[in-house]
């Protein structure tokens, strides 16, 4: 299939995006013992977290093992959550691949199928890119989309770090309107949330959600909100009221929670935790692994000991 990358198009500005905001779930991806994706598990996923309140979802990030799906997997899992959503959850679809090709079908179809945003990683493996290099990539990818696109900043896994100067840069280009941070860099997600354009901020840090929303970082897209999305909203509108007390306890358990999820493998973790709260999770996908029995007896007797299972 022959893709140009050199068409144009319009988008709106950008403070017509204002709109995304609260907490966005980046959503598991029940998967088979065949490790094929489990189509007809996946609106038990969806509903859950909308009934928890939550704002949006994620589609096919890190959370959501995106990148190891095949095109034609990743085209179906985001037709399945379009079509059982409700028309209030907004819809980023991670669309990034090794092949920009395939990026720009995948935003194609998320445009078509109505989501809201698409986000994109700066180009991985052949890296590290240099900034003039991940400029054009983003220059180019956002003459394709027709949906707001947002930087997808996660340097642990691009092995790239967007500085604030590229920041400035990538925000001249007309429909690129803001970023997911997950560098662990608060003061500079800070300094992201607060550049003149009035970007839209997503932070990805869980420990830090609450400082982020006190300090002007207007939303949060998180992988550990599928375990208690009902917390991680709950955590939001408390800090939206200024209820300091209620958002401290609720972070408070977020990090309860965090801290026994982390001592494993990342992944396997959430898909266990999912199985132990009766959703369609399934195996990791390959090359990842699942939990070993003891691991999950562990992990159970932790979550279990700091009350997680009666936050739901």
């Amino acid at each position: 299939m022959m893709v140009s990358f050199f068409h144009t198009n319009t988008c709106s500005e950008k403070g017509k995006w204002s709109m995304f905001a609260g907490i966005y779930t980046a959503m598991a991806t029940p998967v088979s013992d065949n490790q094929k994706i489990d189509l007809t598990g996946l609106p038990a996923l969806v509903q859950f977290q909308e009934k928890a309140g939550v704002h949006g979802l994620f589609v096919g990030g890190t959370g959501g093992e995106g990148i190891l799906f095949t095109l034609q997997e990743r085209l179906a899992l985001l037709e399945t959550v379009m079509q059982v959503k409700k028309a209030q959850t907004g819809i980023i679809v991670h669309c990034s691949a090794f092949h920009p090709a395939e990026t720009v079908v995948l935003m194609r179809q998320a445009a078509e199928l109505g989501a809201d945003a698409v986000a994109l990683l700066p180009p991985g493996y052949y890296s590290p890119l240099d900034e003039e290099a991940v400029y054009q990539y983003y220059q180019r990818m956002c003459a394709e989309s027709s949906l707001p696109v947002m930087i997808y900043h996660l340097p642990a896994y691009s092995h790239f770090r967007i500085s604030f100067r590229l920041f400035e840069r990538l925000m001249t280009i007309e429909n690129l309107v803001g970023i997911k941070d997950s560098s662990g860099d608060i003061l500079q997600l800070f300094n992201y949330s607060q550049h003149p354009a009035r970007p839209i901020a997503f932070v990805g840090q869980d420990q830090a959600i609450l400082a982020a929303l006190l300090n002007g970082v207007p939303g949060v897209i998180s992988a550990p909100a599928n375990l208690m999305p009902k917390v991680y909203t709950n955590l939001y509108d408390a800090s939206q009221r200024n209820d300091m007390p209620a958002a401290s306890l609720y972070q408070q358990r977020v990090n309860l929670m965090l801290r026994h999820v982390f001592k494993f493998p990342f992944i396997p973790a959430i898909k266990q935790v999912l199985q132990w709260l009766d959703l369609p999770a399934g195996p990791a996908k390959f090359p990842d692994r699942s939990l070993s029995l003891n691991e999950q007896k562990t992990l159970k007797a932790g979550l279990t000991e700091i009350g997680f299972f009666d936050w739901q």
